[in-house]
């Protein structure tokens, strides 16, 4: 889907300071842009569809109000606009903070 998803999100360009940095691991590299694209670019979608990922990826960032929100939802409106602006609409009331779940008290 994207050269490098790390990259563009940060907005590394070939040979600055950061570039260099990551080229020291590779494979690191190498498998975090697999992850990337075996969740949004994979060709089996009989599971799990390519709109569904789309919007849970979005989701995901929107709730943790990442700044890669915008870069999810972009991806999204590209397959579905309708399912962005739900999910723009549903998103001010289903941000929270924690803690969630059930906690003890600190000791």
């Amino acid at each position: 889907m994207t050269a490098d998803v790390i990259d563009d999100l940060v907005g590394i360009a070939a040979g600055d300071r950061l570039d260099l940095i990551r080229r020291r691991r590779p494979e690191a590299r190498r498998q975090a842009q697999a992850s990337f694209d075996a969740l949004f670019g994979a060709d089996d979608l009989s599971q799990v569809g390519r709109l569904e990922r789309l919007a849970i990826g979005y989701w995901t960032a929107l709730l943790t109000r990442s700044p890669a929100a915008g870069f999810y939802r972009g991806l999204l409106a590209g397959q579905d606009e309708a399912t962005a602006a739900a999910l723009d609409a549903a998103g001010p009331a289903a941000i929270t903070t924690g803690p969630y779940g059930d906690t003890r008290p600190a000791r």
